[in-house]
């Protein structure tokens, strides 16, 4: 990880390809706890979307996770709206628990999405099986 980040804090990977960012994701351990581990943002760039830089951004960010925080469940939140990222989540076997919706300073309350696996060992797990299951080689980095 880089320096500056606090391990017992997050956990950030970041996928690069020929010095391009191909994508990250940056998993928070101490915020909004009642749920688990958050993972705070997933992003793949749009030229290495349906690849498995995000199962492999995901797989790779939980095994640098302490032995015993992976046992623990892992959460994130999601526009209601963002179908294309819901089904992948969806084939990843979160499990929607709660609607909510939440509003920024001066604009309108938007619908999100709290999923959530039972635990990170078990998001790693789908993780792994849809990188195998694309026939995506990731043994070349």
């Amino acid at each position: 990880m880089g320096e500056g980040i606090d391990q017992s804090r997050m956990s950030v990977m970041v996928a690069e390809e020929a010095n391009d960012l191909a994508g990250f994701a940056c998993f928070l351990f101490d915020q909004e706890q009642d749920f688990g581990t958050y993972l705070h943002n997933i992003y793949v760039a749009k030229g290495y979307q349906r690849r498995g830089v995000a199962s492999g951004l995901l797989a790779a960010g939980i095994e640098a996770f302490h032995a015993t925080r992976r046992g623990e469940p892992v959460h994130l939140l999601v526009f209601a709206k963002n179908a294309p990222a819901r089904a992948f989540y969806d084939r990843l076997g979160g499990r929607v628990i709660e609607q909510i919706e939440r509003s920024r300073a001066g604009s309108e309350p938007v619908a999100l999405f709290r999923y959530q696996w039972a635990s990170a060992n078990k998001l790693r797990e789908a993780s792994l099986r849809q990188i195998s299951g694309s026939g995506i080689n990731r043994s070349s980095g």
